[in-house]
């Protein structure tokens, strides 16, 4: 009898759970005006954020809001949900706008959607979540703990970071790039400027033409680059993996080894450093 009992309230709030939890996520928005060039930061804990290019003059904010506690922690989680979507953490002074950073309320995240004008000096930074930004045409700096990083139409300087989550994204006309992961993979196209890429054990695919200096580490993932048949000074080498160059004409050095291939290709350029530890490095 205990038994039955005992499945039965099991069953039952089963049954309750996923509704108490949609009773609590609600919605804000908020819309600011601007005139001129927006730096914007936001901040959130466990949630993800997407930013979008919008009107030239206004920044739209939404921002989905779920209460993270548990059931059968103290408080009321739709309380908190509510006080958040009540005062939203949004702070606006001039055309500096935060977002995030003035939330204090405890177990509670927010997902963000936010259109705001190209050409916005956008800083972003989740604890756990993902970050996905579309065409910005401004500087950007995307930090996540665990989470992943998309970007498409990446300019100005660019500044990507993942505690172990992947990295994708497809430049515009960026002067510096620099993505950084712990354990995940890096994929970067269209790079045609200075480039910092680094991975714990993931792998490191590039494409693009190196007009200013690439410098790309994984600790045991592969490398792979597509520069298009750039001129340019290649150092590569790999602790144990292969080794391979077919962008052209490559003139060797002669300190050239197994796990070392040191040379110009196509004439000479921008110096191209590849290095993994037990991975292989194709070059083309």
């Amino acid at each position: 009898m205990n038994s039955a009992r005992c499945s039965l309230l099991l069953a039952c709030a089963a049954t309750l759970l996923p509704a108490i939890a949609l009773a609590a996520d609600q919605t804000f928005e908020r819309t600011l005006r601007v005139s001129g060039p927006v730096l914007l930061g936001v901040d959130t804990g466990s949630g993800s954020i997407h930013v979008t290019p919008g009107a030239v003059n206004t920044v739209h904010i939404v921002g989905h809001v779920h209460s993270s506690g548990g059931f059968f922690g103290g408080g009321s989680g739709e309380d908190r949900v509510k006080e958040v979507v009540a005062s939203p953490p949004v702070t606006q002074a001039g055309n500096i706008i935060s977002i995030g950073r003035d939330l204090h309320v405890n177990n509670v995240s927010i997902d963000y959607e936010i259109t705001t004008p190209r050409g916005t000096d956008l800083r972003a930074n989740s604890g756990s979540g993902d970050i996905r930004v579309e065409d910005n045409g401004g500087p950007v700096e995307l930090k996540t703990g665990s989470g992943s990083i998309q970007g498409s139409g990446l300019s100005d300087r660019v500044s990507l970071e993942s505690g172990s989550g992947t990295i994708q994204a497809t430049m515009l006309s960026p002067r510096d790039v620099k993505a950084q992961t712990g354990s995940g993979d890096i994929t970067l196209s269209n790079v045609q400027s200075s480039l910092w890429a680094h991975t714990g054990s993931g792998s490191i695919n590039i494409s693009g033409r190196p007009l200013a200096a690439w410098k790309l580490e994984t600790g045991s993932g592969n490398i792979t680059l597509d520069t298009h048949g750039a001129p340019l000074a290649l150092d590569a080498s790999t602790g144990s993996g292969d080794l391979a160059y077919q962008g052209g004409m490559l003139q060797q050095a002669s300190s050239e080894s197994k796990h070392h291939l040191v040379g110009t290709a196509n004439g000479g350029g921008p110096q191209v450093h590849a290095i993994t530890g037990s991975g292989d490095i194709h070059v083309r």
